[in-house]
């Protein structure tokens, strides 16, 4: 749960009012979690599946939001002036759980780790990726006989050595950091494009609250990536996993 909790506290202190308030009367209970919630969803690759609050003195108020991998995370909201802010909390540390709470802990976690499989599993076929190639089918092992073993060099003489596989060239990565720097928010999927030389690879789309979305990845050799998710064609969120400094060679 503590990636999920880092992640979320630095998106709300990027942006911290969820919506503006109108000010013309209260918000509801129901009606500031249902903003909470398209806030949470736009930040978030849409993975959040409710929001329940409830009002505690002041106009602060608590509860929590439910994700679609079955994490709960408490949350608390404020409304002062124009903005709604709100933030994820950590639970307390409860008393050391008996074995048998661990196990069943634990297998959640499996059933939960199974179920996520599945899920990008199906996106890798939706996108006309096969998750499990076949191993190449390289056919049975030559046999040897007497005339195709080679002869022992005459005792004295040096043996020559004859590498005949070529070497391999290992492919250079083709996105960096700099160039995952230079994309802003707000950006056309066709500028994108002109920076990274490359369309990319859609994984997932959906309609949501009258938008448009789309995930995007660009993938590197040695599997770093960056992900970009387009609202309306133009980039909403970004997020990198282990680009190199400088690039192979910059598109032109």
């Amino acid at each position: 749960m503590h990636w999920l909790i880092v992640i979320s506290l630095m998106l709300a202190s990027s942006a911290p009012s969820a919506a503006p308030s109108t000010g013309a009367e209260p918000l509801t209970e129901s009606g500031l979690a249902e903003r909470v919630k398209t806030h949470i969803n736009e930040r978030m690759y849409q993975t959040c599946k409710d929001v329940v609050l409830k009002r505690v003195p002041g106009e602060t108020f608590r509860g929590h939001a439910d994700f679609l991998n079955g994490v709960q995370v408490d949350l608390e909201v404020t409304v002062a002036d124009d903005a709604i802010q709100y933030r994820f909390l950590e639970r307390p540390r409860s008393e050391p759980q008996s074995m048998q709470t661990r196990l069943e802990e634990l297998e959640t976690l499996i059933d939960q780790l199974d179920a996520e499989i599945d899920r990008l599993m199906q996106l890798c076929l939706r996108a006309g990726i096969d998750p499990t190639p076949a191993p190449p089918d390289e056919g049975p092992l030559p046999t040897l006989d007497s005339e195709s073993v080679p002869a022992r060099p005459a005792e004295g003489v040096p043996a020559t050595v004859v590498d005949s596989q070529p070497a391999l060239a290992e492919e250079s990565p083709r996105f960096s950091w700099r160039l995952y720097e230079a994309i802003q928010k707000g950006m056309t999927y066709g500028q994108v494009v002109d920076i990274l030389g490359d369309e990319g690879q859609a994984i997932s789309g959906s309609f949501f609250d009258n938008a448009e979305n789309e995930v995007v990845v660009w993938t590197n050799p040695d599997d770093s990536h960056l992900c970009i998710v387009f609202q309306n064609g133009q980039v909403l969120v970004k997020t990198q996993f282990g680009l190199p400094e400088t690039a192979a060679s910059l598109p032109r």
